[in-house]
């Protein structure tokens, strides 16, 4: 079913159902960060079942939830504008190109600072105020690969090897 059609891009059902699940899944998401925000220990300290990593990956996430759901919306925009709004009003390739490039650049930018959130727990204006203390993922796992060390130094020490 087309509900618009340009000479050459054309919007139909599929499109218009992809926008609006991306733009439900980013509210649940804006949702779900705010709770966190309001209150991170509820919800860092109980790691889902669900969860491939451990608790260190799982507290990396939750940091850097704020700066992936802007990521999302930015996605989202992304998706609105190139299969909704390019075909319904027919935006010239150069402007098109300038705003996807931004959108893309402003997404990579929110990958590098979810990131950065995430192992370093840095700018600490975008994580939650009970984890802005919180050392981030590369100082915890240095820390816990610097306690196993010395408790296989003790292990081995007390064998009398």
């Amino acid at each position: 079913m087309q509900l618009v059609s340009n000479s050459r891009v054309t919007t139909g059902a599929f499109e218009v159902v992809f926008v609006v699940m991306m733009m439900s899944i980013s509210i649940g998401g804006t949702w779900a960060v705010l709770r966190i925000w309001k209150n991170a220990q509820r919800y860092v300290s109980r790691v889902p079942v669900w969860w491939g990593g451990g608790p260190v990956s799982w507290r990396a996430y939750m940091r850097a939830g704020p700066a992936l759901i802007g990521f999302l919306w930015l996605m989202t925009a992304v998706s609105g504008y190139t299969l909704l709004v390019v075909p319904l009003f027919g935006i010239s390739n150069t402007a098109f190109l300038r705003v996807v490039f931004g959108l893309l650049g402003l997404g990579a930018a929110a990958i590098l600072l979810s990131a950065s959130i995430a192992l370093i727990n840095r700018p600490r204006s975008f994580v939650p105020p009970e984890l802005k203390n919180d050392n981030g993922a590369l100082a915890e796992f240095w820390d816990r690969r610097k306690q196993r060390a010395a408790q296989r130094k003790t292990h081995h020490g007390s064998r009398g090897h």
